[in-house]
């Protein structure tokens, strides 16, 4: 992808989250599959092809209080479900093989580094995604 078309992505992406992230009632970790379809859709209505994937953000200190409610009987094993408790699943969009993503930040206090509010890149450089289905918006 051009860098004009990455530039112009990111500002679609920038003006869409400052569009309701003032909202005080707005919570991304209990929406971004909505977020993501959302704004999926608004760069589509500017020309992109836009894809929505459901996959994991790998974590490196899950807050124990998001999976409280876990039963170890649902897994099949204790290790299985530390393993998933550290890939949360997670709800982003991509254009030609590049992640948008406005609701990263909601991972900020279960990772180690300063997560970007908007994150506009290629997997190798987010490596945290770990896509597991794409759907066509």
């Amino acid at each position: 992808m051009n860098t004009e078309n990455l530039e112009r992505i990111r500002s679609i992406a920038e003006h869409y989250w400052k569009s309701f992230n003032n909202d005080p009632d707005y919570d991304p970790k209990a929406d971004c599959l909505n977020t993501a379809k959302r704004l999926g859709n608004f760069l589509k209505k500017e020309g992109f092809s836009v894809l929505l994937v459901k996959g994991t953000f790998e974590l490196d200190n899950p807050d124990p209080e998001n999976y409280s409610d876990w039963d170890v009987n649902d897994f099949d094993s204790e290790e299985e479900m530390e393993t998933e408790m550290y890939h949360a699943l997670h709800y982003w969009n991509e254009i030609d093989e590049i992640i948008i993503d406005i609701t990263a930040y909601q991972f900020q206090d279960e990772v180690d580094e300063a997560l970007e509010f908007i994150v506009v890149g290629t997997y190798k450089d987010y490596c945290r995604y770990t896509p597991q289905d794409r759907k066509k918006l």
